[in-house]
């Protein structure tokens, strides 16, 4: 979108997102009615039943591990989402780069962070064990945004983008890892009401953290400051995680 912007301009690119999105729907369309069949056909739950199913804490009490990955995936949402609010304004501001440079960094990104979901999704299926991995990833996550945060305005451009797809990679690529864990620790019947649940409170940290971070880099004019408490949120569900395994 970066290069549709300076090629055709802003509006353009937006034209170019939305029809993208559009195109994509009408590919799913297919899919989705062949797959909402049976539960079109299926009798729907009675009021009583549903409202018991979605108790927040019932559902994530149903497995001792469901409040401390919940937290984690809510703390790695507040970075993720404080990231990609704000990464294209302190390149601009604080690195030095143009507003089409900062978009490229950007997108890569995001495209690196494309990828690490597959990548990771099927690595802990394989290889790794998915809290473990989970808690690697915020790890790494939260050094790289430090290094960005230190060093962004002193280094090269080829650092610049090496740090932002690692940033992307581990920021942004734990979704499908920790959905998956969910469903996993989920008991039988529970998987929607967990997942519910959960989703709620990561969706909380995509909203709190941008916020957040963007207001105290407006109150205190630096960004590592700014970016402290999400990543010590972080580091604290991290510090969980390894306690929980060292136990």
């Amino acid at each position: 979108l970066p290069m549709v912007a300076l090629a055709l301009g802003t509006r353009e690119a937006v034209m170019v997102a939305a029809a993208v999105a559009f195109v994509s729907a009408l590919m799913v369309e297919p899919v989705r009615r062949m797959l909402d069949a049976p539960l079109r056909s299926a009798e729907g739950p009675k009021l009583g039943v549903l409202l018991r199913n979605v108790s927040m804490r019932r559902a994530l009490g149903a497995h001792p591990d469901l409040p401390r990955v919940t937290y984690g995936g809510f703390a790695a949402a507040t970075v993720q989402g404080s990231v990609f609010a704000l990464l294209v304004t302190f390149l601009v501001e604080r690195a030095g780069l143009d507003l089409v440079t900062a978009g490229l960094v950007f997108s890569a990104m995001h495209l690196s962070g494309f990828v690490a979901r597959i990548a990771f999704g099927y690595a802990s299926d394989r290889f790794f064990r998915p809290q473990s991995l989970l808690a690697s990833l915020a790890a790494v996550g939260v050094a790289t945004l430090l290094i960005m945060l230190l060093v962004a305005g002193t280094v090269t451009l080829p650092v610049v983008i090496a740090l932002a797809a690692v940033m992307g990679a581990t920021v942004s690529g734990w979704n499908g890892v920790m959905m998956a864990e969910l469903a996993r620790l989920s008991p039988p019947g529970l998987v929607a009401s967990v997942s519910a649940s959960a989703v709620t409170c990561i969706y909380l940290g995509y909203m709190t953290g941008p916020v957040v971070t963007s207001g105290l880099v407006g109150l205190s004019g630096s960004y590592l400051l700014g970016f402290a408490p999400v990543m010590m949120a972080l580091l604290a569900a991290i510090i969980s995680a390894a306690t929980r395994h060292t136990a």
